[in-house]
């Protein structure tokens, strides 16, 4: 065999070599064109390759603390002037000496106010605690009922909507 000769079989073996190799590599290229996920096939979600970590925060920082922030102007509920309900709290008796306050002119210390929610119309309960002046020089004031603690909340149907909606829907 001459020299021209053998290299000429060692060049075809190459090619045939380097054939073989892009051939794998067309096929890897077309496997990674269509690769399977959880949108184009039966696997689930936690397989796919290229999803991100759960632990990984997907959101960039912008350098704020988290919650309000200064200067901004909260939002509470406001009390409405003409509730749909009104119940008066007039103290009995002189939480001081104890003496009857029964037909003693009164005058209204706070009032704080449940909004609810009925069936179709909201229904505003209007809760009222006045102040009695006794003969004893003391001033008395009725309370709340338990669960009035802020000038105007949600009532129990509201809350009870909310956790439905919450837990349910």
């Amino acid at each position: 065999m001459t020299p021209e000769q053998k290299r000429i079989s060692e060049l075809e073996a190459e090619v045939s070599i380097l054939k073989t190799l892009v051939l794998q590599l067309l096929q890897e290229i077309e496997r990674l064109k269509h690769p399977k996920n959880s949108c184009n096939s039966s696997e689930p979600p936690s397989k796919d390759e290229n999803r991100p970590l759960k632990t990984k925060i997907l959101r960039t920082s912008d350098g704020k603390k988290p919650g309000g922030q200064a200067g901004h102007e909260g939002n509470t509920l406001k009390m409405v002037e003409n509730p749909d309900i009104i119940i008066d709290y007039k103290p009995d008796y002189c939480s001081h000496c104890g003496n009857e306050l029964c037909g003693k002119p009164t005058e209204l210390a706070y009032s704080r106010q449940i909004v609810d929610i009925p069936p179709i119309i909201p229904h505003y309960t209007e809760h009222r605690v006045f102040r009695i002046s006794c003969e004893c020089g003391h001033q008395t004031e009725s309370s709340f009922p338990q669960g009035v603690n802020a000038p105007v909340s949600y009532g129990p149907n509201v809350e009870a909507t909310i956790a439905y909606m919450h837990t349910r829907q």
